[in-house]
């Protein structure tokens, strides 16, 4: 009975192993394990894969990830963020979803209109919280006070 465990710790050494860092990651095959592992709730092993590819995205090995690999995982993390480490998982997938738009911006729309309908809302947040990373609002913008002001002066039921 103790080979069973010992049998399956082997086993998900070996696929750990083969979604590590080295050059001859097949990332597509990881990003569908990792997703595996996410859908069968292991999210310790899943994790651990989408980590493995974050630190390849965020490195020199960055230049193998196409838009949509970067995309995927992004989306993996955000599935990941519902269940374990919500605030770094969603801090890495907007990281790999800022990378994926700088790749090619027209190729990510593609991504997102091709995501089941779970998936769009992570898509939606990330792109958002993307954007007000590249572009931070002014909140001293004097237009923007006028612009709530004149909400409240231009509404006759409003009293201040």
């Amino acid at each position: 009975m103790r080979c069973i465990p010992l049998a399956l710790a082997a086993a998900f050494g070996v696929a750990a192993a083969s979604c590590g860092g080295s050059h001859d990651v097949d990332i597509d095959a990881c990003l569908e394990e990792a997703s595996d592992a996410i859908g069968e709730d292991d999210y310790g092993r899943g994790q651990l894969i989408c980590d493995d590819l974050f630190a390849m995205v965020s490195g020199a090995d960055s230049v193998r990830f196409t838009e949509m690999q970067a995309g995927e995982l992004g989306i993996l993390y955000m599935r990941l963020s519902e269940h374990v480490r919500e605030e770094e998982n969603i801090a890495d997938a907007t990281q790999c979803v800022r990378y994926a738009f700088r790749l090619s911006n027209d190729s990510l729309k593609a991504f997102a209109v091709a995501l089941p309908l779970d998936d769009v809302r992570h898509f939606v947040l990330l792109r958002r919280i993307g954007l007000s990373i590249d572009n931070p609002v002014d909140l001293a913008d004097t237009d923007m006070t006028h612009t709530e002001d004149s909400i409240y002066t231009d509404n006759p039921t409003h009293n201040h």
